[in-house]
């Protein structure tokens, strides 16, 4: 029997259809197949907490490294002060009880372009109307993650912005940055963190999907605007649950823009409830050029008896893009007193405040369909209500049921 030697070419062959059928059965979800390391402390890879040492480059070793990735809280040196650093796909940051992440500040202009990168802006900063790629920038948010599936964030530690820190002479979006942002990601859990002073939006997925976040704190001096608290942008399929957050502007927001391109990237299948939302209201856009749908918020607490807040519920919509916004339920919402207040808004403005306009230059129309209000109560406005179409563009399909003002100023 004449066996005849296999060719370069043939071996070749067996070899990839023997890496592609491993590849088919292996299980992705597996961390221990995409990190080095399942689990490790930060202090591992040389991070002190003494609130002096910067800890950025142990940082980004330790999540470039571990699946899990903790950062202790002991009685001492806890307290750990870094730069901007990214998670991935299938990883897990515990930040526990004790322990603190504070961002650096103080930096000279090459130092922060270390610290915190400059990269493409996460829109609404990156992109460009009408279909033209945008190159604008922004420094990285403190913790990031980018394209990337199963991230979560847990915990009972904290996250620092020391935002005030920021907002000098140019504080523009274009010269801060985000707390905590996602770009694109699926599968995002957040639980039981303190999220604290962000110079603008604190936590705020982009075009991302499956989201959860439960039991967290969102907190920033009520005197900064242009902080949001949690903002969920162009995402999906987001449930929002327990938190408390008290910032000075939205609390919880849904908006939507248009990716980098120039493509409407809706927000859609949202729920927000079991809130309690200090300052300052919760809102639907302004930004709505992607189109908004299917969001409801439900069983919330918005301001409080003394009058943390001069808004409750808002719905914004711009003018300069054909958006669709539509299926938007409020539903047994407790508002406090809504009242003007001299770090906010001076004048009086509606407690429930919806409109077709933001100020914009109007170029296009918006559609506004399909609102519910109904269960939703308060012990005093300085304005109860305000909802205002365009007299080309009007609302359609808006129940108002069961809404009670116990004494108001004006309707």
């Amino acid at each position: 029997l004449h066996l005849m030697r296999p060719t370069l070419t043939q071996i070749m062959r067996l070899l990839l259809l023997f890496v592609v059928v491993t590849l088919c059965t292996i299980n992705f979800t597996n961390t221990t197949l995409l990190f080095p390391r399942s689990s490790c402390s930060v202090t591992e890879y040389g991070a002190i907490g003494d609130n002096k040492t910067l800890n950025t480059n142990s940082f980004r070793k330790a999540v470039a490294s571990c699946a899990l990735v903790i950062v202790p809280g002991f009685t001492d040196n806890s307290t750990f002060l870094t730069g901007a650093f990214n998670l991935t796909s299938h990883q897990i940051l515990n930040i526990e009880q004790g322990a603190s992440i504070i961002a650096v500040y103080g930096l000279d202009n090459a130092s922060f372009e270390i610290q915190y990168p400059r990269r493409p802006g996460v829109p609404p900063f990156g992109h460009h109307p009408g279909n033209i790629p945008s190159f604008k920038t922004r420094p990285s948010a403190l913790i990031s993650a980018r394209h990337a599936v199963n991230v979560s964030i847990v915990g009972k530690g904290i996250v620092d912005g020391l935002g005030w820190q920021w907002r000098g002479a140019d504080s523009s979006f274009f010269n801060t940055f985000s707390l905590i942002e996602f770009y694109n990601t699926t599968g995002i859990y957040i639980s039981g963190v303190t999220v604290s002073n962000s110079a603008t939006w604190t936590l705020h997925p982009f075009n991302s999907s499956d989201i959860l976040i439960e039991n967290i704190t969102v907190t920033g001096p009520r005197w900064m605007g242009g902080v949001s608290g949690i903002h969920p942008d162009s995402s999906k399929n987001v449930v929002i649950q327990g938190c408390l957050v008290d910032v000075g502007d939205d609390g919880v927001v849904v908006a939507s823009y248009q990716d980098f391109y120039g493509v409407p990237t809706p927000a859609e299948n949202i729920t927000v409830k079991d809130c309690t939302v200090l300052s300052r209201n919760v809102a639907i856009g302004a930004g709505t050029s992607g189109g908004i749908r299917d969001i409801t918020f439900q069983d919330c607490r918005i301001g409080d008896d003394k009058g943390s807040s001069p808004w409750a519920f808002k719905i914004k919509s711009q003018t300069n893009s054909p958006a669709i916004i539509e299926r938007i339920t409020a539903r047994r919402l407790q508002l406090g007193r809504i009242v003007p207040n001299s770090w906010q808004q001076p004048k009086p403005e509606p407690a429930i405040n919806i409109g077709l306009q933001y100020g914009e230059r109007i170029t296009a129309l918006p559609v506004l369909r399909d609102v519910l209000l109904e269960d939703i109560s308060s012990p005093y406005a300085a304005i109860a209500g305000n909802i205002l179409g365009m007299w080309n563009d009007s609302i359609s399909n808006l129940t108002v049921r069961n809404v009670s003002f116990s004494n108001y100023g004006s309707g």
